[in-house]
């Protein structure tokens, strides 16, 4: 006698372990979107810190090019007052020999803009491809007895003499000694 099995087919065909089911490809989809979604914030996040830190590192070299430029006055004595010359920057600083108070003398008055090209337009780095940055520059006199201006530089320039100038984005400030004005006998 011979005996006859039956197989049963199985209920569902043969599947093979190595494909992703519909599902997994979604919920896997999803975890890289939110993942990328995130990098793609900490992205613009870094970007504006590192437009910020541009700023600061330009202003800080332009505070310090202003600082030396003050640093190298050249000093012309009267009986009345002494006046001081930026040699590159061209800001005249007079100080009254008898109220011994300083004030600033430049034809552009206690403001300027700085971007490229002249002397009210100066930039770090210069020539830099793409790169415009543009400040905005006020030199104050201190109290008396002190031989020292104020230096204030703050970002965007904005326009001088307009009533509401433009919210600032940063700012950096120094007081900087003017050179010894030496009366010889």
């Amino acid at each position: 006698m011979h005996s006859h099995r039956t197989t049963r087919s199985p209920r569902f065909p043969f599947r093979s372990s190595q494909a992703f089911t519909l599902a997994e490809v979604a919920l896997a989809m999803a975890i890289f979107s939110f993942a990328l979604l995130s990098m793609l914030g900490m992205l613009s996040a870094g970007l504006k810190f590192s437009r910020k830190a541009n700023y600061q590192t330009a202003a800080a070299n332009l505070l310090s090019s202003i600082a030396a430029d003050i640093r190298a006055c050249t000093v012309e004595t009267t009986d009345e007052k002494e006046t001081y010359t930026s040699p590159v920057i061209g800001i005249k600083i007079a100080r009254d020999k008898a109220t011994d108070a300083l004030s600033i003398v430049n034809p552009t008055g206690r403001e300027m803009v700085l971007t490229d090209g002249g002397v009210d337009t100066f930039s770090f780095p210069k020539n830099a491809p793409g790169i415009q940055k543009r400040f905005r520059v006020r030199f104050t006199p201190t109290a008396l007895n002190t031989d020292a201006l104020q230096v204030r530089i703050s970002w965007p320039a904005g326009t001088i003499g307009t009533s509401a100038p433009p919210p600032m984005e940063g700012w950096i400030d120094s007081l900087v000694a003017l050179p010894i004005a030496l009366s010889l006998p």
